[in-house]
């Protein structure tokens, strides 16, 4: 038989390792004559690159722990401001009111620099500034990617979908979240705006947006059909 073939390869060296984890354990001196070259220069022992190897982990897993944190923290301010939302539309009164209340609670909690609704509802009576009613055939010009969304979404817009949520302060918008408002014969838009490009983006979580998207269009529809349809 050859040298070559009597040969052990690296790949066996590490299969033989993996498979037997306490080799150093039965032969600790290897472990104080096995040196690593240091990305610094100079050599190192298997020992302490161990040792290093474990610092590194740790200060990444408190690195991750914190960013756990970080997220909870802010899921949970998240909530008591959404709660304080619900609550708040819960007790208006009619469509004008809500229109107020979220005019107040989405600029002083969610740090917002301007909002609008659009409804696709002609017979809807209500005359704000703040609202656009028009016919889905004209929004359909402006803003095909939205109209058939069921989800939120979040990030900049195009000029024309700007222009056509946000009006005069357009030019302003650096990102938005645009919530789908559908509620049986009810559907439009809750379009939220902030001058800041970063305040609102692609990879932001929507459970809470989804939520109230959802809770302000059972709002509004029922306040409709009180203002429009009951005697």
């Amino acid at each position: 038989m050859s040298q070559d073939s009597q040969a052990v390869t690296e790949q066996q060296i590490a299969q033989y390792l993996e498979d037997n984890p306490d080799f150093f354990q039965q032969h600790p001196h290897l472990l104080a004559q096995l040196d690593i070259p240091h990305q610094n220069g100079g050599a190192i022992s298997l020992v302490e690159r161990q040792v290093a190897l474990l610092r590194e982990l740790n200060i990444e897993l408190r690195h991750r722990h914190a960013d756990v944190t970080e997220a909870a923290n802010e899921n949970e301010r998240l909530f008591e401001k959404t709660k304080l939302l619900s609550l708040s539309l819960i007790n208006t009164q009619s469509l004008l009111d809500t229109v107020a209340i979220l005019d107040h609670i989405l600029s002083t909690e969610f740090n917002a620099d301007c909002f609008s609704l659009t409804f696709f509802n002609a017979d809807l009576a209500l005359s704000h500034p703040l609202v656009l009613i028009t016919d889905k055939s004209i929004a359909l010009e402006s803003i095909p990617s939205f109209i058939d969304t069921k989800k939120p979404i979040c990030g900049a817009l195009r000029p024309s979908e700007s222009a056509f949520f946000f009006k005069e302060q357009a030019e302003l918008i650096g990102s938005a979240a645009i919530i789908p408002l559908r509620h049986e014969n009810l559907e439009g838009f809750l379009s939220i705006g902030s001058f800041n490009e970063n305040h609102f983006h692609a990879k932001i979580g929507t459970l809470f947006i989804s939520y109230m998207g959802e809770l302000l269009g059972q709002i509004i529809h029922q306040q409709y059909v009180i203002e429009n349809v009951l005697p």
